[in-house]
């Protein structure tokens, strides 16, 4: 009797979880771990797609932090990419922009993306004033998806200085 109620009580609660994470928490956001990954990494594939049809270069992709932005687009973006490998290629964190980030100047140069066009994604309201002085000119993006999470900004930076202006 003891056992069937611990067992009715947990999967009310697995149940309530559950409608939780599939049902409010894409409408409130309330936990950040499960932000809106699949809207941004949309949002930045498609921004990469029209980027490269204008220029007809690949642009690079750069996490604002030392790894989890850079990780979790580059994870959600993986089954929407045409070449997979290009995500593994040409996504990274902050640290082509001179600060700190885990492990990725050991897969690439930073004079590699000197002179590319950059899509940038950070969670932080203050970006353009940390990449800003890394590029000729800078478009924001002002898409819906990420006006709905206001967690998210996604901006190209046109032409990667070598050094900030």
């Amino acid at each position: 009797m003891r056992l069937a109620s611990t067992v009715r009580v947990s999967a009310t609660l697995l149940v309530a979880v559950l409608l939780y994470l599939l049902i409010l928490q894409p409408r409130l956001r309330l936990l950040p771990a499960f932000g809106p990954w699949h809207e941004l990494a949309t949002v930045v594939e498609e921004q990469e797609d029209r980027l490269e049809a204008q220029t007809g270069h690949e642009p690079r992709i750069v996490g604002d932090g030392k790894y989890q932005i850079a990780s979790v687009v580059a994870f959600y973006r993986m089954p929407i990419e045409s070449d997979p490998s290009e995500v593994v290629l040409y996504t990274t964190s902050q640290w082509v922009l001179g600060r700190e980030g885990l492990g990725y100047r050991f897969w690439s140069e930073q004079q590699d993306w000197v002179g590319t066009d950059v899509i940038y994604v950070s969670d932080d309201d203050d970006f353009l004033r940390e990449m800003t002085p890394w590029f000729k000119s800078v478009e924001v993006i002002d898409d819906p998806r990420l006006r709905q999470s206001r967690l998210y900004h996604v901006a190209v930076g046109h032409h990667l200085l070598r050094q900030p202006t």
